[in-house]
């Protein structure tokens, strides 16, 4: 009878581990993250006309979270070559021909997994960059544009993801 209420409850454990990362977050850059319950996710980057996007997986080990992208691509099929994989600018996978191609390279932007970070650690309602130890990073940015100069410097922002409720 122990055994299986151990059972159960390492059961119920596994399965709700990461459900207490599932939601929105964001941070002061324009970057955002979505971690769906379905352990996928979605980032995206937006400054004025450029929108970066990619998509994959999320997996947790304890308060580390690890994103694997999962890139989305078009079949390109030109006459006498043979077909090629590229990567697409939405996210269904469709089959274009070389014009289709052209126009998606005078675009701003698309899908670009080198734009995002893929490790965090969570702490509270937060998502830190972690170092190359693993450790988080309490890092300030300066933002995009010069503001006002206060005694003390230029106004630093954190970089870290805030979950939305």
């Amino acid at each position: 009878m122990k055994i299986t209420i151990v059972l159960i409850l390492t059961i119920v454990r596994i399965t709700t581990s990461g459900q207490g990362f599932a939601g929105k977050y964001q941070d002061y850059f324009g970057h955002s993250l979505e971690l769906k319950k379905d352990s996928t996710f979605r980032s995206d980057w937006r400054f004025d006309l450029i929108h970066v996007w990619a998509t994959g997986q999320w997996t947790v080990s304890g308060k580390t979270l690890t994103l694997k992208f999962i890139g989305v691509y078009d079949t390109l099929s030109s006459v006498g070559k043979s077909d090629s994989l590229v990567l697409s600018i939405d996210e269904q996978s469709n089959k274009i021909n070389k014009e289709e191609f052209l126009v998606t390279a005078l675009i701003s932007g698309g899908q670009n997994k080198d734009e995002f970070s893929d490790r965090f650690y969570r702490r509270g309602k937060r998502l830190f960059l972690t170092k190359k130890n693993g450790r988080p990073s309490k890092s300030r940015r300066h933002g995009i544009w010069p503001q006002k100069t206060w005694p003390w410097g230029y106004k630093k922002w954190p970089t870290c993801f805030m979950k939305q409720d």
